[in-house]
């Protein structure tokens, strides 16, 4: 559970570690980067598996966007169940 928090949430070590710190649990980071190696390719086919597969017809957005005072074009592909494809800005 604290391993998916980690993939799932993109918390860091640390983060994990004093989560489970405040639950009572005592635990190094360097525990739950063990845990993460070991448990790493059981989520990503746990992922793989639960991920549909994307619709025939696709729809791609694109908007213009200011980041920083700096025009962007970003482009966003969906399929018609709305499933987000790609993000490209």
């Amino acid at each position: 559970m604290r391993v998916r928090w980690y993939f799932r949430f993109q918390l860091s070590l640390r983060d994990i570690e004093e989560l489970l710190f405040e639950r009572g649990i005592i635990v190094r980071y360097e525990v739950v980067q063990r845990w993460c190696d070991k448990f790493r390719g059981y989520f990503a086919r746990r992922v793989k598996a639960a991920r549909r597969k994307p619709g025939n017809t696709w729809r791609l957005d694109e908007v213009f966007v200011a980041l920083r005072g700096e025009p962007y074009l970003l482009w966003h592909a969906v399929d018609q169940r709305g499933a987000e494809l790609d993000i490209l800005l």
